[in-house]
């Protein structure tokens, strides 16, 4: 079958969302994103249609590969923010003939690095992108709350709002580098959409956390290392409980395996790991 590819253009973006909406009609978890919807999705990840892929059988949009560009570890990096192909035209290359294309595109244009998620038990897509070259540089967990927690009361602890974030001072509160969806790059692309939480200690900042309201999916929780294991994680979470619809589960998106203490600290908020994702790299 013959496959054409083309960079993508605004006028396509009606065809990209049928696309999208088709490749994933099948996908592993829920991903039906409206068009508005779409469209936050590529604000929030800075995807760039001039940079982003169509394959076409035809006149048909069969697979598009949607790409966000910018800096990942000091590095120029485009990022894959989804990439599928519809049910009918699969097991035929387009997948693989959308990365053959860019990618010596991108590297002559002076991109270091490829950056993607897949889901973990997603096995011919992890096999795929390892015969690209990608490699695993972490395994990213999602959480979903599935019991109620007691609330933990921490004397002279506020918890409020934080209008203008500092990152670089935040920054300090994290022992791991967030993905790139949850960076504080694509937190700021979005920030009328998320709620920052500050949890201050006789006036300091010592935690905080960062929520999507309407979702309930938390995107960066953080506590100074001196304030550690005595309830301002805890609180900061019963606060964000506050702020979504009752009927809405927390969600805690990407968390890195790696944190110390983190399936504990999860499972005694009555969170509990529901997919995983492997965060993979291809260097050009």
């Amino acid at each position: 079958m013959k496959i054409d590819l083309r960079f993508l253009r605004r006028e396509d973006f009606s065809e990209i969302h049928k696309t999208f909406l088709e490749a994933y009609s099948d996908y592993i978890i829920k991903f039906q994103l409206t068009e508005k919807q779409l469209e936050n999705h590529i604000a929030q990840n800075a995807v760039r249609l001039e940079e982003s892929i169509g394959a076409f059988a035809g006149e048909k949009m069969i697979g598009v590969t949607l790409n966000g560009v910018g800096f990942w570890d000091g590095k120029e990096t485009v990022y894959d923010a989804g990439t599928g192909v519809i049910p009918d035209f699969r097991k035929k290359g387009a997948g693989k003939a959308m990365f053959d294309f860019m990618m010596p595109i991108f590297k002559e244009k002076g991109i270091k690095q490829l950056l993607l998620e897949v889901i973990s038990v997603n096995d011919k897509a992890v096999r795929l992108y390892k015969k690209l070259g990608f490699q695993e540089t972490r395994r990213l967990i999602f959480f979903e709350q599935k019991e109620d927690f007691v609330e933990r009361i921490t004397e002279n602890l506020e918890i409020r709002e934080i209008e203008k974030p500092d990152w670089n001072f935040l920054r300090a509160f994290r022992d791991r580098q967030p993905s790139w969806q949850n960076s504080n790059e694509s937190i700021e692309r979005m920030i009328s959409a998320k709620v920052v939480l500050g949890a201050f200690l006789h006036e300091s900042l010592v935690g905080y956390g960062v929520v999507f309201p309407r979702s309930g999916t938390i995107v960066q929780l953080g506590v100074d290392k001196k304030y550690r294991r005595c309830g301002i994680a805890s609180n900061i979470l019963s606060e964000i409980r506050k702020r979504v619809a009752g009927n809405t589960k927390l969600r805690f998106s990407n968390v890195d395996e790696n944190l110390d203490g983190i399936g504990e600290f999860m499972q005694k908020c009555g969170f509990k790991e529901f997919i995983s994702q492997f965060e993979m790299v291809r260097t050009l």
